[in-house]
């Protein structure tokens, strides 16, 4: 049975594991997607860094990327700017592929 139990042991550290990159990697795309929704919105320096921290804090757990999406749009539109979806659909899709992309270059994609 320690055969068994250790593959069971391996396969839990696994699912683990990708539920943390999962994570750290939506973190990761909700701040950049925030970042750009800020300059967008005429945001700099300290503003833009905390409009993109708590969003990601905070849309990173709903778990929806239609939320994300219709948050960002929600935000520019409470600013008076319109922005197609397709086009932020276009940079959301872009920043999970550079989330992606740094994480298997071995950078640790933080929130």
């Amino acid at each position: 049975m320690p055969l068994f139990e250790d593959r069971e042991r391996a396969e839990e550290a696994r699912y683990a594991k990708s539920q943390e990159l999962a994570f750290r990697v939506k973190a990761r795309r909700n701040k950049l997607i925030a970042a750009w929704a800020a300059e967008r919105m005429g945001k700099t320096g300290a503003a833009a860094r905390q409009y993109a921290s708590e969003f990601a804090v905070r849309e990173i757990t709903d778990g929806a990327d239609d939320t994300v999406i219709a948050r960002i749009s929600a935000d520019l539109l409470g600013q008076g700017i319109y922005v197609p979806e397709a086009e932020i659909r276009r940079h959301f899709d872009r920043f999970a592929a550079s989330a992606v992309k740094a994480y298997r270059a071995g950078a640790t994609p933080r929130s």
